[in-house]
């Protein structure tokens, strides 16, 4: 079961992998977001028709910030990322790329059910040990993701980067 919210409006509670196709023919794209992307107020201001499918772990990546501080996803053979699965269409993507502008476009498979989905997913270009504090945009995102109902360890995860970063 998801809820689908589009520019901040629960649009439905449930859908399924057939709605997903039925968007993905009209033009949307899966996009996976673990950063300030997973905020429905920062995502839709980037991307104004993109539509939330909900709640998702990506296995083989780890949460980081990379050298500007900003939110990175790493792979990872035992660690898993958590974040949220849009629907974006092609003009948003354009948007999306100029703002991700110093990370790379990659594509991963996630699975709703037994089938996998090409999924797009941004990754750092500048990996490595953060200079530059984002204390209040780690802020934000665990607020997002307490909303999202992300687990109680993720969020501490994302907590202990704001203590990290605060105690620099």
């Amino acid at each position: 079961m998801y809820l689908i919210y589009y520019r901040g409006i629960v649009v439905r509670e449930e859908f399924n992998r057939r709605y997903i196709l039925n968007m993905m023919s009209e033009g949307y794209s899966l996009y996976f977001a673990y950063g300030e992307e997973i905020s429905i107020e920062k995502m839709t201001s980037i991307c104004p028709k993109a539509v939330a499918v909900g709640h998702y772990v990506l296995k083989n990546y780890r949460f980081s910030l990379d050298e500007n501080g900003f939110p990175n996803a790493l792979k990872s053979k035992v660690a898993s990322i958590e974040g949220i699965l849009w629907l974006v269409t092609k003009e948003s993507l354009k948007e999306l790329k100029s703002y991700k502008e110093g990370f790379k476009e990659e594509y991963v498979d996630v699975y709703l059910g037994e089938k996998p989905y090409r999924t797009m997913i941004y990754t750092s270009l500048k990996p490595g040990k953060f200079k530059i504090k984002r204390v209040e945009m780690i802020k934000q995102m665990i607020a997002s993701a307490k909303f999202w109902k992300f687990s109680p360890l993720y969020v501490s995860l994302l907590d202990s980067f704001v203590s990290r970063l605060e105690n620099l």
